[in-house]
């Protein structure tokens, strides 16, 4: 008798952007359209970003329930990546769906990523916009020349030294200082003493930064300029997840360097 070969299992990481359902891509709707089985953190109702030939009798499985408050958040994010790796025992085709790009400070998704590398079943991974997109144009700002982007509380517990001349983008202010889970009630200003510290021995306490809140259809995006010295102390409708760092000082370009680039280059070849 002839072995019919079963399907091959597969689960997409899908990011679904910061606004939601505005920044869902074409491809991210073709992957949920795909799916057998959906595990999500998305809070969103299902019917505003599902696919509508799927908005009806596919599984959505909310994985809020097993981010328990005060737990650690690392073991927080293996329970959800075991339930979202067991559901692949039960249907063929599993997504998870995710805010923003979904590699980008994910650690469900990286979780993944690493078990896929020798499973037997295939990721595909859908990109999304990530809040590093949205920060920068909510400042009509550019990345290039180049920019730093750190996690603050690895920042400060790694004590990697920052460049005052280029821009500084930290996340995740609101978990700052703690490596537990505080879902329900947010962090306030003042847990941010200890990165206030760290960033003085960069820039003075004078220098301007910026809060961005990026926009999503409950609310606009917001900035708020305050004073680095002032960090601790803003009001509860300034504070956000991010904070972006202008550079101190413009960086010093080397003459001979800057005369290189500039120089007419060797003629062409004729052919």
């Amino acid at each position: 008798m002839k072995t019919i070969p079963l399907p091959q299992r597969v689960l997409y990481v899908i990011g679904m952007g910061v606004k939601i359902p505005g920044h869902t891509t074409v491809a991210a709707a073709e992957a949920l359209s795909r799916c057998d089985r959906i595990y999500t953190i998305v809070q969103e109702p299902p019917d505003v970003w599902l696919p509508a030939s799927r908005a009806r009798g596919l599984s959505v499985v909310n994985l809020m329930s097993l981010y328990v408050e005060g737990a650690l958040r690392s073991d927080n994010y293996a329970r959800v990546a075991r339930t979202i790796l067991d559901g692949l025992n039960e249907v063929t085709t599993v997504g998870y769906v995710t805010y923003g790009n979904p590699l980008s400070y994910d650690s469900v998704a990286q979780a993944l990523a690493r078990e896929s590398e020798n499973a037997g079943w295939r990721l595909e991974v859908v990109a999304g916009i990530s809040s590093i997109d949205t920060i920068l144009c909510d400042l009509r700002m550019d990345m290039a020349p180049g920019i730093q982007v750190y996690e603050a509380s690895w920042l400060v517990a790694s004590r990697t030294p920052i460049n005052a001349a280029a821009p500084v983008i930290l996340l995740q202010l609101g978990h700052f200082g703690t490596v537990r889970a505080h879902y329900r009630q947010r962090r306030r200003a003042e847990s941010l003493a200890d990165l206030v510290s760290y960033l003085a021995g960069f820039y003075p306490d004078s220098h301007t930064v910026m809060l961005v809140q990026s926009s999503s259809d409950a609310r606009p995006a917001s900035v708020a300029r305050v004073k680095l010295g002032d960090l601790c102390n803003v009001r509860e409708d300034q504070w956000a997840e991010s904070v972006y760092i202008p550079p101190l000082q413009a960086p010093q370009l080397r003459a001979d360097v800057v005369a290189r680039l500039t120089a007419e280059g060797p003629a062409a070849e004729r052919s």
